[in-house]
């Protein structure tokens, strides 16, 4: 179960870090070319599938680091290399199946709404800060775009710990499906 926990709050972690300053800037700055390339950018990349991402970066680390990033590597690694080996699968992760586009594009939409709100309107009136006021609003609907993607997470979880070799709960399911005696007469 740790391994597992740990590969997709990585990935939320990522989702998270990339998604947020997207959505924000883009709701803010709806005009600024930087932001609509970059947020296209990583619509593209998220519409790829999880097991796409988990073999291109499996054979992108074999190719630059002579090595598959792989379960057994962490034994007698130390926090960086071991950072270095949670990456590849963390980041298919994140990228795979569309959930940093949703959410993306649910953090621009509800920062939007946010700042369409009187009170804002008000704060920037007396010039206070408003950034403080506007994330208070939307930090329920980007934590329920989260929790609707966890179960989208758990799929990716199992492609990714086949992929890279990680014995974690994902794998041990997957395996126990493949176990089951076939032909039930």
């Amino acid at each position: 179960g740790r391994i597992t926990l740990t590969l997709i709050g990585g990935g939320v972690l990522m989702i998270l870090a990339v998604g947020l300053p997207l959505g924000i800037g883009r709701a803010r700055r709806p005009e600024s070319r930087t932001l609509q390339v970059a947020t296209s950018f990583a619509h593209v990349l998220s519409s790829v599938p999880t097991l796409v991402w988990a073999f291109v970066l499996l054979v992108t680390a074999v190719a630059f680091f002579g090595v598959a990033p792989n379960y057994s590597l962490l034994d007698g690694a130390g926090p960086g290399e071991a950072t270095l080996i949670y990456a590849a699968p963390i980041i298919a992760l994140a990228l795979g199946d569309g959930t940093l586009s949703d959410v993306i594009r649910h953090v621009r939409s509800e920062t939007e709404k946010e700042l369409r709100q009187t009170y804002v309107r008000a704060l920037r009136a007396r010039q206070a800060p408003v950034f403080r006021h506007v994330w208070r609003g939307i930090v329920g609907p980007v934590f329920s775009v989260i929790s609707n993607k966890i179960a989208y997470l758990m799929s990716g979880t199992v492609v990714v710990e086949y992929v890279f070799g990680f014995p974690g709960l994902a794998y041990q399911i997957y395996n126990s499906i493949e176990s089951t005696p076939k032909g039930y007469d």
